[in-house]
Formats: structure tokens, sequence, C-alpha cells
């Protein structure tokens, strides 16, 4: 008998042959995997920015939970978000990145502060959104209309009634300040994702 009736034919020289294509096999999907976004923001991201389940707007409740339409209180549920930010006033990124969205103080979502007044918030009573609390200094930086961008997720948008950034990926388009649902305008945003549930 020789060794190769023992092992099905297998010798030294075949065995290292396969452990050569599956270590290359695995390497590249490491490299699949682990690879960055076809448009990576190189500056500093913060993170958790949550989905809540009354709202549908994107919120930091980080300190403090409160201004939610839909419930008083916010109820996170799903991905947690990374958002691109510097703190600098001066617009920075590239063509499909959109500055000038900031966390408000009030209701604690992401609203665009680039119009005057800046939206209906339910944490001022009605008034508009404000940004001189804890993150009053971040101007966050939003990547839009990209397409199939990994690592991301699309469908969130301008709400034209509140300012705010809601989800409208679905047919429920969340509680309003300004009364009903959201309803949306503009680019469709795709924000990084931190951590998938």
């Amino acid at each position: 008998m020789t060794s190769s009736d023992h092992d099905g034919g297998l010798t030294r020289r075949s065995l290292l042959g396969k452990a050569i294509g599956l270590g290359a096999a695995a390497t590249l999907a490491v490299t699949t995997l682990s690879a960055a976004p076809a448009h990576a923001w190189t500056g500093p991201l913060q993170h958790p920015w949550d989905y809540c389940r009354w709202c549908a707007a994107l919120v930091n409740t980080s300190w403090f939970n409160h201004g939610c339409p839909g419930d008083g209180q916010h109820w996170k549920i799903g991905w947690t978000f990374q958002l691109p930010y510097t703190e600098s006033t001066i617009p920075t990124g590239t063509p499909n990145d959109q500055p000038d969205w900031r966390h408000c103080d009030g209701c604690l979502t992401l609203y665009f502060a680039g119009y005057n007044p800046a939206g209906v918030c339910r944490g001022k009573n009605g008034g508009p959104h404000t940004h001189n609390g804890l993150y009053g200094g971040k101007n966050y930086i939003l990547p839009h209309d990209l397409t199939n961008t990994a690592g991301t997720q699309p469908d969130w948008r301008f709400c034209t009634k509140c300012n705010v950034l809601f989800y409208d990926g679905s047919s429920f388009k969340g509680a309003c300040a300004a009364g009903g649902g959201h309803t949306s305008q503009g680019f469709n945003f795709d924000i990084p994702v931190y951590t998938y549930y």
C-alpha cells in the first residue's frame, strides 16, 4: 500500500496547494468585506446616531431623551449610525456632500440649518431648531445620491415641514413636529452605518 491509498490520493503537495488556494480565497474575502466605501469620509465621525420608531428621524440621545413629536421621548431601534463632521463653518467635502446639518438641543434630531427659520422643533414648543448645546459646534456633512455605497443606508431625506432628516424608505413617515407625517424633498442621503443589529 502506498500513502495515497490511505488518504484518498492526497499528497503533501496537493494539500499544500489546496491550503494556499483557500488562503488566497480567504484573503480576497476579507479584503472585499473590509474595503473602504467608494465615498469614504477622511475626517472625524461621530456616533451613536439612531433611528426613532416614533418620529422616523435620526436622533442622538447620548445625554438626554426628549423632544420627540411622536411620544415625547425617542424610541431608538435598528442600526446605529455615524456622521461625518467638521468643527469648521467652511463647507468641505465633495459635490456629493452637504454641510450645515446640526444636532438640535431641543428635540435631539439632526436638522438642516441652512434655512432661516430653522424648521419646527417640538422640544422648543414649535419654535425653530437651535444647536447651542453639547454638539452645537459640529457641522455635520452628509453624503448624498451615491450608488450602492457599501456601509451606508440610503433613503434618508430632508423634511420640508420641520427641516429634520428622516428615513423615507418605508410607508411610515414618522410624526412631524409641524403636524402629520414628514414630507420629503431634495437629496437622497446615504448615512454611514456604525453597527448592524
